[in-house]
């Protein structure tokens, strides 16, 4: 499986064509965007649709803590996601490759 964490896309996108957002800024972009549910307990998780398209996944990781153990959701941008996201920052960004 291709899918690679937001801060790793963000690092391949500056490396291959130069597009300056690093993975905080990247978060925002994919919210604002609409890519990423933007409030609440679900911040950061992909949309449905978007999953359904096979542009996201998820992996769900359990942490132990005193008070009990907690769910951490980390969203993954899949091999299809990273083409597609690439060619829309682009547009964006009007970076010429």
């Amino acid at each position: 499986d291709a899918a690679i964490n937001v801060g790793s896309f963000s690092k391949m996108v500056y490396d291959e064509h130069g597009i300056k957002l690093g993975r905080n800024k990247m978060f925002k972009w994919l919210r604002e965007n609409g890519y990423l549910i933007k409030h609440g307990r679900e911040r950061n998780q992909p949309k449905q649709k978007y999953v359904e398209q096979g542009l996201f996944t998820t992996t769900v990781t359990m942490i132990s803590r005193t008070q009990g153990d907690v769910e951490s959701v980390t969203t993954l941008i899949t091999g299809k996601g990273q083409v597609k996201l690439s060619e829309k920052l682009l547009q964006e960004f009007g970076v010429t490759t």
